[in-house]
């Protein structure tokens, strides 16, 4: 990672191999994308005009690829470059898990490693997370081995629950 110290403006500009977790509209043609890195854990980075028809990096940023990315920017962080190396098969229930749960910037091997290799489900990343399904009940009706996990206020919900509290489908996460 480079550093350049002007009046306090810091420039950054590193690579790494990346897992596009996600791709969110922004202004007309930039979007926002989310993804889980090798070094620097989950990341958010804005891509400029990745949505216009004659993007050259909008088919290295599709979710579900792995990437070789190069990261710039002084004021957050923009994509500055991406090569896709493969594609993954992860359903989106796990890309939406690994988005919602995993901290910002936080470096976790093990997570990556199995990622890499193909081995990620629900119940083994939720375990992995500290969110032990073999311990949990239902967060409303307290029944054991609920179906559900809840990702904005990280908690188990059983199906019963989940259907009468109305929960949004982006929220919910079914464990397998």
């Amino acid at each position: 990672m480079l550093l350049l110290f002007t009046n306090t403006i810091i420039m950054y500009d590193f690579f790494s191999k990346a897992l596009i977790l996600d791709r969110e509209p922004l202004g007309e043609t930039d979007s926002y994308i989310h993804l889980l890195t090798a070094e620097y854990g989950k990341l958010s980075a804005k891509a400029k005009s990745l949505r216009k028809i004659t993007s050259k990096l909008s088919s290295h940023l599709e979710p579900n690829s792995i990437s070789l990315i190069r990261f710039v920017g002084k004021k957050g962080l923009h994509i500055a470059d991406a090569l896709k190396l493969h594609k993954k098969n992860y359903s989106w229930n796990i890309l939406n898990l690994l988005k919602k749960t995993v901290p910002e910037w936080h470096r976790d091997i093990n997570l990556w490693d199995n990622v890499l290799k193909g081995s990620v489900e629900e119940k083994r990343l939720l375990s992995h997370l500290g969110f032990n399904i073999s311990f949990s009940s239902c967060y409303f009706c307290q029944i054991k081995n609920p179906e559900f996990f809840f990702l904005k206020d990280h908690y188990f919900v059983c199906r019963s629950c989940s259907s009468s509290f109305q929960i949004p489908e982006d929220d919910v996460v079914l464990i397998t």
